[in-house]
């Protein structure tokens, strides 16, 4: 199906092929060190493992972000210690 039959994704091609999103910051003020920090959590473990919920709120809020919202998919809990767990 192709993102014209669900007005929440955009970013498919009208033929229904993947497209291209293309992220800019302006000003980028601190996304370079931001991305950097995240390059330090290479998948082992995952940066949702490694950090707590206030950890990652705090990452974010250290480089000029705020965190929002509940993941959008997946089943997820915090975890008693602060971390957060996909569990299904």
């Amino acid at each position: 199906m192709c993102g014209l039959c669900f007005p929440y994704i955009r970013f498919l091609g009208l033929d229904c092929h993947s497209g291209k999103i293309i992220n800019v910051y302006q000003p980028a003020g601190k996304m370079e060190e931001f991305f950097r920090e995240l390059g330090k959590y290479n998948g082992k473990p995952h940066i949702h493992e490694a950090l707590s919920i206030d950890e990652f709120r705090r990452l974010f809020h250290n480089h000029g972000m705020d965190l929002l919202g509940p993941p959008l998919l997946g089943d997820w809990k915090v975890e008693k210690g602060g971390r957060v767990k996909l569990t299904a």
